[in-house]
């Protein structure tokens, strides 16, 4: 079996790291038909991100895990609060599209009066963000006492 590894000191080739990020390490190791690597690079926020990859030589079954080694550990109340409030857009976006679509298309002509169609997506959507706002404030670093 042929086995080899190599240190480089950029990215792998085809990987194109997010805009404002360092570059760190990066390592692959063959053995026979499997390439192995590591890469690691710096989030704007200070962050070391390490990506461990496997893929075949053909390009077929590429897996990744990925570890998050946070930088900032005095992060800022609006840090903190940036970073919530992007990671709660995100995972809601998707959700709201879907209530407000499925609520107007399951109204009737008196719901579709506007100031009752705002008033059922608010009452619908009220639950969704309070689980998601609170869902985000219990995995936030330095969020005890926000």
């Amino acid at each position: 079996m042929y086995f080899f590894t190599q240190v480089r000191d950029s990215p792998p080739p085809g990987v194109h790291l997010p805009e404002n990020c360092t570059f760190l390490t990066n390592t692959q190791t063959s053995a026979g038909q499997i390439l192995e690597g590591e890469y690691s690079y710096k989030d704007p926020l200070g962050s070391t991100v390490t990506v461990q990859y496997s893929v075949g030589l053909d390009g077929q079954g590429y897996t990744e895990k990925r570890r998050f080694v946070m930088g900032k550990t005095n992060l800022s109340e609006n840090d903190v609060t940036s970073e919530l409030v992007e990671k709660i857009i995100l995972e809601l976006k998707p959700i709201i599209i879907r209530i407000i679509r499925a609520t107007v298309q399951g109204s009737n002509q008196v719901e579709l009066d506007s100031d009752n169609l705002v008033q059922t997506i608010i009452i619908k959507l009220r639950p969704v963000v309070l689980s998601a706002a609170e869902k985000s404030l219990e995995t936030a670093p330095n969020s005890k006492g926000m």
